[in-house]
């Protein structure tokens, strides 16, 4: 059974955003998987929602979306494929379930895996690494500073393989 990392870049930042892209990468090889991610027609349109301010922070628009974005049936059948019987880490599970729900529901598939809390899961392994809290914090650091930009989904789950592999190098 491996370990994936998974994050979604959201639309906007609040109730009705919709996702726009995902990525995910697995603890034990160096490959991501990243995919833009085309939205229905309905998506478009209120109450869905488009921010700015978080395009300016992913640099995501509408109309790459729509040019480039894989459909979302083949963004769940692949997702559903790699993840099957694997433990999936989001550091934003609340959001990224209800994101994924989404997904699904508009694909009209069902979802083959679950979530789990990267935090909490991380914590859990610190202990059993016999790590600290401020072993934590060191880790961060140097992760942080080779991997500083966590604004899209790629980006935040090359953030937290290394930051695994760097607890499990740690001493």
């Amino acid at each position: 059974m491996g370990l994936f990392f998974l994050s979604i870049t959201p639309s906007a930042f609040g109730k009705h955003a919709f996702p726009i892209e995902v990525a995910w990468t697995s603890l034990n090889d160096n490959n991501v998987e990243s995919h833009l991610i085309k939205p229905p027609e309905p998506w478009l349109h209120p109450p869905w929602f488009w921010s700015e301010t978080a395009r300016e922070r992913h640099g995501i628009s509408r109309e790459r979306l729509c040019a480039e974005g894989i459909p979302i049936s083949e963004i769940c059948n692949r997702m559903n494929a790699t993840f099957r019987g694997h433990t999936i880490l989001s550091d934003y599970p609340g959001r990224d379930r209800k994101l994924l729900d989404l997904l699904f529901l508009s694909s009209g598939m069902q979802q083959g895996f679950e979530l789990s809390d990267a935090l909490a899961n991380t914590a859990r392994h610190l202990e059993n690494l016999g790590l600290c809290a401020a072993d934590f914090w060191k880790c961060f650091a140097l992760v942080a500073e080779f991997y500083p930009s966590r604004d899209r989904a790629s980006d935040d789950v090359v953030w937290w393989r290394e930051f695994w592999r760097t607890l499990n190098r740690f001493d």
